[in-house]
């Protein structure tokens, strides 16, 4: 079956991301912990298709509620990219600090938290810069 998500590709996302590069870019990422679910069952389930779509308004909802929260945060409006369970803020360090915080607070209204062990950091003013699995 057809899948229902909708949202963007993995290509646009970087695609974003790399428009945004610049000399004080920073990158943060976050992955919803628990975004999936297995489901075992001796019957037949109608509509479990919807679970991308579903999510992808979880999140697109979320963004909405933090940038009521931050109005004025450039990341929350052009720096937040969403692929299904992984979130992309990049922009300016501090930006980029107040937007994750603003969407990691308001998710958790929402039951969301995320995986400290898929979080990561990339700030072109850091010396060390460490390769990291993100998206997928």
């Amino acid at each position: 079956p057809k899948a229902t998500y909708g949202g963007a590709s993995i290509a646009s996302t970087l695609q974003h991301i790399r428009v945004g590069w610049h000399s004080g870019f920073c990158a943060h990422t976050k992955d919803v912990k628990k975004a999936f679910y297995k489901f075992v069952t001796i019957r037949m389930i109608f509509g479990l298709a919807v679970g991308p779509a579903g999510l992808e308004h979880s999140m697109n909802v979320i963004r909405s509620l933090a940038r009521l929260r931050c109005p004025e945060n450039p990341v929350l409006r052009h720096g937040c990219e969403i692929y299904l369970d992984d979130i992309s803020f990049f922009g300016n360090h501090d930006d980029v600090i107040e937007a994750e915080c603003a969407f990691k607070e308001t998710a958790l209204l929402f039951g969301f938290q995320f995986a400290d062990d898929k979080s990561n950091a990339l700030c072109l003013a850091s010396a060390s810069l460490q390769p990291f699995k993100h998206l997928g």
